[in-house]
């Protein structure tokens, strides 16, 4: 998948796609001319119908969940954004396939990151390295 961002071009293009894509869920697994031209498509993008599924997601997981971990751990999340875009590309793509985003949101909502980074969340490693300093340093 590649690098997620946040802006007004990514909105436009998650509306659109969630716009297309609910009304035509049954087809996601039929073989026809939809599918084949709805895959030829996703490719010219770099995505797949499990991205598709993944950002047409209820939840607004990675423009809120990651900034919110990252302040709990102690990291400025504007600089990350900033200055090591990479990581936080990563940050964000992962909370986008998190399946836990429901756990994750009780989590932050009481303050408390250990219980995701100990237990379910796919950033958990990223986030460690971050407040110890082995990623992104020069």
């Amino acid at each position: 998948m590649s690098s997620w961002s946040t802006g007004p071009m990514f909105e436009r293009i998650r509306a659109r796609v969630a716009t297309w894509y609910r009304p035509h869920k049954f087809e996601r697994n039929s073989i026809g001319p939809k599918r084949i031209g709805l895959g030829r498509i996703l490719r010219d993008i770099d995505l797949s119908l499990s991205d598709v599924a993944a950002i047409t997601r209820p939840h607004a997981g990675p423009e809120v969940m990651p900034p919110q971990r990252l302040e709990l751990a102690g990291l400025d999340p504007r600089y990350i954004a900033a200055e090591q875009s990479n990581i936080y590309s990563e940050l964000q793509g992962s909370c986008v396939r998190c399946s836990s985003w429901r756990r994750c949101a009780r989590d932050l909502a009481r303050g408390d990151v250990m219980t995701g980074l100990n237990s379910y969340c796919l950033n958990a490693q990223v986030i460690d390295g971050l407040v110890v300093g082995h990623l992104g340093a020069p």
